[in-house]
């Protein structure tokens, strides 16, 4: 054989078992392919059932925030998983940069990062600071004077200030 003939028999043996190969996958169902892998699929969540359970998940963190629960489960509670860093940032950047500005040049220590104001607290103590607006007067303009702002806002104001370095 020569080499041409060589070079195209492993072409054809090449296009020839890759046909078989995908013929072969064609034929396998979801589940037997799953068989094959191990792989035990979990039922997904429908739309309304993932709105119940963010909706639950935001009643339940606002309720422990509030106080509704005892100390403990207090100081344990992920507020910030609740929120969106990119959201709070803005919010952040709209309500609080006026003070608490990033490298302490503000009027108010810096709230964000390893040595900022929120580092020692707990996600409800922050929670708390914010809502009711601690050391905060209306003539200062703090988020005591902003009563505006939902839980939510509040939420992805701790992810951000969280998601700081």
């Amino acid at each position: 054989m020569t080499r041409n003939g060589r070079h195209r028999a492993y072409w054809l043996i090449a296009i020839v078992s890759l046909a078989t190969f995908a013929v072969a996958c064609g034929r396998a169902t979801e589940a037997d392919i799953n068989a094959a892998l191990g792989i035990t699929p979990t039922p997904t969540m429908s739309t309304d059932d993932i709105a119940t359970a963010t909706a639950e998940a935001a009643a339940n963190a606002t309720r422990v925030a509030e106080g509704g629960e005892d100390a403990a489960a207090q100081d344990t509670t992920n507020l910030a998983s609740l929120g969106n860093a990119m959201i709070g940032r803005t919010t952040f950047l709209s309500n609080c940069t006026g003070c608490h500005v990033a490298n302490g040049s503000g009027v108010a220590p810096p709230l964000p990062g390893a040595n900022g104001l929120a580092a020692p607290l707990t996600d409800t103590q922050l929670y708390n600071t914010i809502r009711d607006g601690a050391n905060h007067g209306a003539d200062i303009g703090g988020p005591g004077a902003k009563a505006n702002l939902t839980d939510k806002q509040i939420y992805d104001m701790i992810a951000f200030i969280r998601a700081q370095p």
